[in-house]
C-alpha cells in the first residue's frame, strides 16, 4: 500500500522536475483517489481508462467540426495538398500501429512496465507527449516481431 504512494510520489516529482502539468495532475489524482479510498473509480481507469481516454481525444479532435469552425469544404480542401495526403496516410498507419499496442497491452500486461518507464522518461527528458504508451505498445509489437523475423 505505502509502495503505491511512494511510486506515484515519485512519478509527481518527475512531473514537478520536468515541468509536466499532465503528469503532476495524472498522479496526483490517482494518489488522491486511492488516498480516499475511492478504489471503485482506480478500477473503472483501470480497466477502461485507455478507451475513456481515446474518447475524450477524439472528442477533441472532432469538436472544430461540432463547433462550425471545420466544414465539409475545408475537409476536401485539406486532401488536395501532398501534406493533406501525408495525413491521411499517417492516420492510417497510426490506428494500426496503436491497434496492435492495445491488443500487445492486452495480452501482455507486464509490459505496462517498462513502456510507463520509457513513456515517464520520455516525457521528462525529451518533452514528449503523454500519449506514447499506446503508440510506445505498438512499436514493442513491431520491434519484436522484427527481431522474432531476424533471429526466430
Amino acid at each position: 500500500m505505502l509502495e503505491s504512494y511512494l511510486l506515484l510520489t515519485f512519478v509527481l516529482a518527475l512531473g514537478l522536475l520536468a515541468g509536466s502539468n499532465l503528469l503532476v495532475i495524472a498522479s496526483t489524482i490517482l494518489g488522491l483517489l486511492k488516498l480516499f479510498k475511492l478504489n471503485f473509480i482506480l478500477n473503472i481507469l483501470d480497466g477502461r481508462g485507455i478507451k475513456l481516454g481515446l474518447l475524450f481525444l477524439l472528442m477533441a479532435v472532432l469538436s472544430p467540426m461540432a463547433s462550425d469552425k471545420l466544414g465539409i469544404k475545408d475537409i476536401i480542401d485539406s486532401y488536395k495538398s501532398v501534406l493533406g495526403l501525408f495525413a491521411l496516410v499517417s492516420g492510417i498507419l497510426a490506428t494500426q500501429v496503436v491497434g496492435v499496442g492495445i491488443n500487445l497491452l492486452d495480452s501482455d500486461p507486464e509490459l505496462v512496465v517498462g513502456i510507463l518507464l520509457g513513456s515517464i522518461v520520455g516525457i521528462v527528458f525529451f518533452n514528449g507527449v503523454p500519449v506514447g504508451p499506446l503508440l510506445a505498445g505498438g512499436l514493442t509489437a513491431i520491434f519484436y516481431r522484427i527481431y522474432s523475423l531476424l533471429l526466430g
